[in-house]
Order: C-alpha cells, then structure tokens, then sequence
C-alpha cells in the first residue's frame, strides 16, 4: 500500500477540520484572519526578502531553496500571527462550546486546511 500526495493532503485539510470541531469557529476565524494576514506578508516582500537575504550574503543556489524558504516563512508568519491574534482578541479562557460553534468551526478548519496546504504548494 503506498500513500499519495493526495491522500496525505487530503489528511491534512481532515486533521484542520477536526482542530476547528476541537476549537471553535471563534478561535479558528482568527486563524483564518491569520491566513489571509501571511498571505498579504508573503505576496508583498516575497522578491524583496530573497533579494535582501542575498546582499546579507544569505544565497539559495537552486530556486528551490528560495522556494523552500518562502513556504516555511509563510507558516512561520502563521503560528506567529495565529499565536498572537489569539491571544489578544479572545485571551486565555474560553466558554464551553455548542454544537453549532463546533460544526462551524469544523467548516472553517477544513478551508483553513485547504488554504495552508494550497499556498504552501503555490510557494514550494
């Protein structure tokens, strides 16, 4: 049995959903906030941080490096923004969750699933 890179992706984009049932579709809104938020970051400094890098002496021979290097800056701006966007918009605690919040986060897991897995391929 061999798995594809559809299957895992497919994986992936379930796990997200279950973490927005687990979460809540407040909590997970905020992430989709964070999403959009590395998405504008990474479309606006893409060329001008590889090219900045260079001059620091940092070069990425193959392209693909660069590439590489994009995508986990692109999920480095997301556990940040994640991290803080949650924090100061809901705080700590949370309130006990319905059933309602729980599928609608579910829905929006599963998009934020989509959308991670989508630009990350876009950028590697």
């Amino acid at each position: 049995m061999s798995l594809d890179f559809t299957n895992l992706a497919l994986l992936v984009i379930f796990l997200f959903g279950v973490v927005g049932w687990i979460r809540g579709i407040r909590r997970i809104a905020v992430a989709t906030g964070g999403i959009f938020f590395a998405m504008a970051v990474i479309s606006v400094t893409d060329h001008d941080l590889i090219d900045s890098l260079g001059k620091l002496g940092v070069h990425f021979h193959p392209s693909a490096q660069a590439n590489l290097f994009l995508a986990s800056f692109f999920l480095f701006t997301l556990c940040v923004v994640q991290i803080g966007g949650t924090l100061l918009i809901l705080g700590r605690g949370g309130a006990p969750l319905d059933r309602r919040q729980r599928t609608g986060g579910f829905v929006l897991g599963l998009i934020n699933g989509f959308l991670i897995i989508a630009n990350v391929l876009h950028l590697a």
